[in-house]
């Protein structure tokens, strides 16, 4: 996995650990980006995020003093191991392991029984009715938050934990559109594993063919009249290039997805075809269009 190895300023990686643990109760911003905060840089993401690194903090403090030490040493080895695991050769070695939510999911669990406990315990235990009331009210925010959250995440076709997403729906359009389309799949990860995601969008009429990889095709088979290939490996890509049979056209460069339409100059296929219907008549199509038309004598077209 080589981009878990990928370098951060630690500075980058911290505030990313700050965002991550407010988005496991607060969740309003759809952006990924891995250097890139401006859109956290705003009073209600900045405040957020401090409030709830203190109420974090606060609860994990208050879980430690007020129960025995079975219970807070197991909530804290859930909390700790999944994190420094990652946290510590991210900071000793470079990487962004411990900034991938899907890694953390039991250290985020354990802030969730801290933070519950926190707030039950506060609410019950309050002896006076302003410390109930500020309790009640903040159990609610925070509720409440996590509420509207997924209100807001569930009508949107991708969020910033599936962020490969936001290309695989203008890449499934473009071969949705296409006529009679064939697409090319080299045989390793960064293409047959991407393309998982976009599967699911695609129009049954799209077929797929895997090549070896570094290796193409010499001839498009008759029944396609569209050539595309998904993320071509390097290898591949430069050799492409150097080969002049084929005409490259890069219909989608993403930061992730690389979709290039093909063509392989030379190719002498026929792209009409034709056909007859119970009386007889003629028609013939294109396979570049689609197009349907009826042969008729010249006389009829005179008239």
């Amino acid at each position: 996995m080589a981009w878990s190895t990928q370098a951060i300023p630690p500075s980058s990686l911290m505030m990313h650990w700050a965002i991550n643990l407010n988005r496991i109760f607060i969740d309003f911003n759809p952006s990924y980006a891995l250097n890139d905060f401006i859109s956290f840089k705003n009073p209600l993401s900045i405040s957020s995020i401090a409030v709830l690194l203190v109420l974090v903090g606060y609860s994990i403090y208050y879980l430690a003093r007020n129960t025995s030490r079975k219970i807070w040493g197991f909530i804290l080895t859930l909390i700790g191991i999944p994190f420094l695991a990652l946290a510590l050769p991210d900071l000793l070695f470079d990487g962004i392991r411990s900034f991938n939510n899907r890694y953390l999911v039991g250290c985020y669990l354990g802030i969730h029984l801290a933070v519950a406990y926190l707030l039950a315990t506060k609410i019950i235990l309050s002896v006076q009715i302003w410390q109930q009331k500020f309790w009640q009210v903040l159990t609610l925010v925070v509720i409440g938050s996590g509420i509207i959250s997924c209100m807001v995440i569930s009508p949107t076709q991708t969020w910033w934990n599936k962020y490969y997403s936001s290309e695989s729906y203008p890449i499934a359009k473009i071969l949705n559109q296409a006529n009679q389309p064939l697409l090319l799949i080299e045989n390793y990860w960064r293409a047959e594993g991407n393309l998982y995601s976009i599967s699911s969008l695609l129009s049954p009429k799209l077929k797929l063919q895997i090549l070896s990889e570094g290796k193409m095709i010499d001839k498009i088979p008759d029944d396609f009249s569209n050539l595309f290939l998904f993320n071509p490996s390097e290898k591949l890509q430069e050799k492409l290039k150097k080969n002049r049979n084929y005409q490259i056209q890069s219909i989608y460069n993403g930061e992730h997805f690389i979709l290039w339409k093909l063509e392989i100059i030379g190719d002498k296929r026929s792209n009409v075809r034709s056909g007859t219907d119970e009386q007889g008549e003629i028609y013939v199509t294109s396979k570049s269009n689609g197009k349907v038309r009826k042969i008729v004598p010249l006389e009829k077209v005179k008239k």
